[in-house]
């Protein structure tokens, strides 16, 4: 048998060392390959399972490197578009007195002329168009006009230079039509971004509140004044 192995067989033995590796290799990859997570991605996320799935194709037809920078492209681009189409809302007050999420549909206000406007996302060059968008629209649709446009900012972190150069024109705009731009829950970093760039003219720092309750109750203040003042 030794004998026939060495005459006939040597030629197949040698791809023996491949085919073996390849087996383990094989059977460790199926371990890392986890179905039922997903299923669970694919019911709760159909964007990331699009990016599992393109990425575990690459990696099998093209390669594991170029696997991996598809991971990392596919999930830069899903990540901007997300932050580009996070969901924006008016807060209305409902029967109770209770804040309620709107959507930031022209003519939607907080209460007669407040419009408390919540950011749900960044605020950058890529979602600026549509942030100028929804408060403009917000802004020319208010019965009766706006007084004061608050933005709920909790979710700003920071705020690049396109940003700011774009409140700074949304507040000189506001201002001209006589309404008071404020920003609540804004952390220090971005606070201090926004005065760096100069956004806010005049005196910016009577505009920053800690919390929407502060703001609101800034507003009655000051429209009762000025309603005090006119008469």
């Amino acid at each position: 048998v030794a004998l026939l192995v060495v005459m006939f067989a040597t030629g197949p033995l040698a791809y023996l060392p491949t085919a073996a590796l390849a087996a383990i290799v094989f059977w460790v990859c199926i371990g890392l390959v986890d179905i039922q997570s997903l299923g669970d991605i694919y019911r709760t996320r159909r964007t990331e399972f699009g990016v599992a799935i393109l990425t575990a194709l690459t990696v099998i037809f093209v390669g594991v490197e170029q696997g991996i920078v598809i991971a990392i492209v596919l999930s830069l681009l899903d990540h901007v578009r997300r932050s580009y189409s996070a969901p924006n809302f008016v807060l209305v007050r409902d029967e109770q007195g209770d804040w309620r999420y709107r959507e930031p549909a022209p003519g939607t206000v907080s209460e007669p002329g407040l419009v408390v406007y919540r950011l749900g996302n960044e605020l950058y060059y890529a979602n600026l168009a549509r942030f100028q968008d929804e408060v403009l629209g917000l802004v020319n649709g208010a019965d009766p006009s706006l007084k004061w446009l608050v933005i709920d900012a909790g979710a700003v972190n920071d705020v690049d230079y396109s940003a700011g150069q774009a409140l700074g024109g949304l507040d000189a705009l506001l201002q001209a039509k006589g309404i008071t731009l404020a920003l609540v829950e804004l952390n220090p970093n971005a606070r201090e971004q926004i005065g760096r760039y100069g956004s806010l003219k005049g005196e910016p720092q009577d505009r920053y509140f800690d919390t929407l309750g502060e703001a609101v109750r800034a507003f009655r203040r000051a429209t009762s004044t000025k309603e005090t003042r006119d008469g």
